[in-house]
């Protein structure tokens, strides 16, 4: 049914922003709670070169109650450590490569980097009979990337630099679907701002 959050007196759905990526089915599913977070290994409808069994981990913070997902992994063991020199989350990591370690937000798996990869829906921002311009995309960056459009089916690239990014677009379009991507170690990329004009039939 989702995941929910009870915090002593109520409960409330939360994650609801990627409810419809949980698989219906989740055997392998499996989570552990440390510092505010919940650390959940579960199955997502996404690409993903692992065929069978969890692929993702989810961290949602529930403090924040912001999230960050690591997909394309396979985590078949967590616990939450609170020792005298060590506090977090260790895990046992089969796929991609074999390793037990804390879970962190260093971007890497032992000196692996990885691929930080951000998706919008396909969506025709609410509108299917005006025609749309979109003239600028704004995202800021930690590190660099690259940013895919897609504007009715077809890609553009534009570069992400370090700090604010204006990518000058000017182009109509009926449906579009970014992409943020950054291979970065410690990349970040903020959520795009969008600048469209509507054109009424």
């Amino acid at each position: 049914d989702g995941v929910f959050l009870f915090d002593g007196v109520s409960i409330k759905k939360v994650l609801e922003e990627i409810e419809e990526l949980f698989s219906q089915e989740q055997p392998y599913a499996h989570a552990v709670h440390h510092g505010g977070k919940y650390y959940l290994v579960c199955n997502l409808d996404m690409d993903s070169l692992i065929a069978n069994g969890a692929n993702s981990l989810v961290v949602y913070d529930c403090w924040k109650q912001t999230f960050d997902i690591a997909h394309d992994l396979t985590l078949p063991c967590m616990v939450s450590l609170d020792l005298d020199t060590i506090s977090g989350v260790l895990a046992e990591v089969n796929y991609p490569i074999d390793y037990l370690g804390l879970i962190d937000r260093s971007g890497k798996i032992d000196s692996m980097v990885t691929l930080k990869v951000w998706s919008s829906p396909v969506t025709a921002l609410g509108s299917n009979r005006d025609k749309k311009l979109l003239r600028e995309i704004r995202v800021r960056g930690e590190g660099g990337g690259v940013m895919q459009v897609w504007l009715d089916g077809v890609m553009h690239y534009y570069d992400i630099l370090d700090g604010l990014t204006r990518a000058k677009i000017m182009r109509k379009f009926d449906t579009l679907q970014i992409v943020l991507i950054t291979g970065e170690e410690g990349g970040r990329i903020t959520d795009a701002e969008l600048v469209v004009d509507h054109f009424g039939e």
